[in-house]
């Protein structure tokens, strides 16, 4: 689908100007008649430029949730869609969503499918969300569906809020206790080292060996520092890899002090609520499963719903392979048989979704009030071993003068 620049004239003699989205010229100017222009020149301009989609800028979840919510009160309202995405385009505080809308609903004017415009977008779009607009195209639900899709947004955002805000307070600590211990070694040690070495006599361990990280930290900063910054990027490439994504995953659900708990109950509930929306969408169960696990941001989960998409495919019930699977809960299993056979599985799975949501909160607070004073605990340890360790071979001076 090309872009072009064109000049026209509507039916009131005025010329107007802009751009719009057709395979070819002769398309082009069908689309501005179509419109009542009359096309006085059409030139073809770059993707780029047209769509405006420089740079590695991403759409924030806010403005994808707003843009959805819209789009849904618009339909309803009995719009257009093209209609409707010419107003959200206008309307768009975000630039980024603002040129992906302008693509598609110059691909929609050129013929596509909503979902199909969507979806050659999938940085913005995912499949998650093309999928439900498909269904919702399908099925005459447009508007009920986009709905839907904003809600799942909305529950996903608090979600990642409340993990990210939790863990904040502890990162800040952490990195504020690193900078303080490599400034005493680095400015403070080296201050009693000269007094040290007037002292004479034997230093005790512990002060040997806070000298000895103060020395190797001071004379080998510069192998030091960017090794850990090596390491860490080293680290960062590795868990973008298939291998690296795995051992990730596996090792963040084992992580102690419930840290892995939390861990699977966020995974659990957005799984829960992505495959209740996807059902409540219309989609079909295998594709549901299969988008609900490219989605559920944790491999062992998707590995776990890649079993038992083959299960259902073969013909068992959806609650038979979850609860032979360990991973998944008792009551998730419970609950989907128990919607499996009333015929209930959205709701059902929308319960779960609002239980182990829940479940984040209770776990996130009890997990704060536990990290908070061992890490506390745990900076006062370290600034003490230093100032006990400096102050050690001047409390021996002192029993040898006495």
């Amino acid at each position: 689908m090309a872009s072009y620049a064109y000049s026209a004239i509507n039916a009131q003699g005025l010329e107007l100007s802009g751009e719009i989205q057709a395979p070819d010229v002769t398309a082009a100017r069908e689309q501005l008649r179509a419109r009542g222009l009359l096309a006085q020149g059409l030139k073809e301009i770059s993707q780029a430029s047209a769509r405006g989609l420089r740079g590695p800028k991403k759409v924030k979840p806010k403005a994808l949730q707003v843009f959805s919510r819209q789009f849904a009160t618009m339909i309803e309202a009995g719009m257009s869609i093209v209609s409707a995405l010419v107003v959200l385009e206008e309307q768009t505080d975000d630039k980024r969503l603002a040129a992906v809308i302008k693509d598609v609903r110059g691909d929609v004017e050129g013929g596509l499918l909503l979902s199909q415009a969507m979806g050659r977008h999938p940085d913005v779009f995912g499949r998650l969300y093309v999928a439900m607009i498909e269904a919702g195209e399908a099925a005459g639900i447009l508007d009920q569906v986009l709905d839907r899709v904003a809600v799942q947004i909305e529950k996903e955002t608090m979600i990642k809020r409340r993990v990210r805000g939790a863990m904040l307070y502890p990162l800040v600590v952490l990195s504020f206790a690193t900078l303080v211990l490599i400034g005493m070694l680095l400015f403070l040690v080296p201050v009693f080292v000269k007094v040290f070495a007037d002292l004479g006599g034997e230093l005790p361990t512990l002060t040997k060996i806070v000298l000895a990280a103060s020395n190797g930290l001071k004379g080998y900063w510069f192998v030091i520092f960017p090794l850990a910054f090596a390491i860490g990027y080293g680290l960062r490439r590795y868990k973008r890899t298939e291998a690296g994504r795995r051992a990730w995953d596996r090792f963040k659900l084992r992580v102690p002090m419930k840290i892995g708990d939390v861990v699977l109950k966020v995974t659990i509930a957005r799984f829960s609520r992505t495959l209740s929306t996807l059902v409540a969408a219309g989609v079909d169960i295998i594709k549901a499963l299969e988008i609900t696990g490219q989605t559920a941001g944790n491999w062992v989960i998707e590995d776990a719903l890649a079993e038992v998409r083959l299960k259902v495919q073969e013909g068992v019930p959806i609650a038979q392979p979850l609860t032979e699977n360990g991973v998944f809960p008792p009551m998730v299993s419970q609950m989907v048989k128990v919607g499996e056979e009333t015929g209930e599985l959205e709701k059902m799975l929308t319960k779960v979704a609002d239980f182990y949501e829940d479940e984040v909160d209770a776990s996130v607070q009890s997990l704060t009030s536990i990290i908070e004073p061992l890490m506390m605990i745990g900076v006062g340890l370290m600034v003490g071993v230093i100032v006990i360790s400096m102050y050690l071979p001047m409390f021996k001076l002192l029993t040898l003068i006495e």
